[in-house]
């Protein structure tokens, strides 16, 4: 809802503000993989804390950006965020038992959906009478909270093997690649 508030605050067209949520969701989509599988080989809690850390940059960097450029690169580093949800389940796998396990999914499931469509819902009127700058310091503020919290109390993954599978970065890059090429078409195919 505050897209159009920020198009005409940067003066910039259609076409160049819709990255604020297509770049958001590309790194969120190259992400995802990529950090499920660092839980699984570096650590699940410190993976979290990372990605936490990253995202906290892009919503600071958003919150401060003078320019559309800016902007766009903090919400590129805000989509690293998406990976989120597979590190979550796999802590909860990880940490309690069958039965709390599946309450705790539908949990996680029941607030991912539910933060969406308040946030959708408490963005245009944030936009309106604030700014849209407060869309980035009020999550500021939560990531701080959550980053704290993940550190006192979500414990570190233990490992049962002593074997360390290593990241595909060949494949990492040319996911990335690809998934860059399908949605710049998407984004600029109205244009050409």
């Amino acid at each position: 809802p505050a897209l159009p508030i920020m198009q005409e605050q940067f003066h910039v067209p259609g076409s160049t503000i819709s990255w604020v949520l297509t770049g958001m969701l590309l790194t969120g989509t190259i992400a995802t993989p990529i950090a499920s599988r660092l839980g699984e080989v570096w650590d699940k809690r410190r993976t979290l804390l990372c990605i936490l850390a990253i995202v906290a940059t892009g919503t600071l960097m958003s919150a401060l950006s003078m320019s559309i450029e800016m902007l766009i690169i903090g919400q590129l580093l805000q989509g690293v965020g998406l990976s989120t949800v597979p590190l979550a389940i796999g802590i909860i796998r990880d940490t309690q038992s069958e039965a709390r396990t599946k309450s705790a999914n539908g949990i996680l499931v029941g607030a991912i959906y539910g933060s969406t469509a308040v946030g959708t819902m408490v963005a245009g009127p944030i936009a309106d009478h604030l700014s849209y700058r407060w869309l980035f310091w009020v999550p500021f503020i939560a990531l701080a909270g959550c980053m704290a919290a993940v550190w006192c109390f979500v414990p570190r993954s233990l490992h049962t093997s002593g074997d360390r599978p290593s990241i595909d970065v060949a494949g990492s890059v040319l996911l990335a690649i690809a998934l860059a090429c399908i949605l710049l078409a998407l984004t600029f195919a109205p244009g050409w």
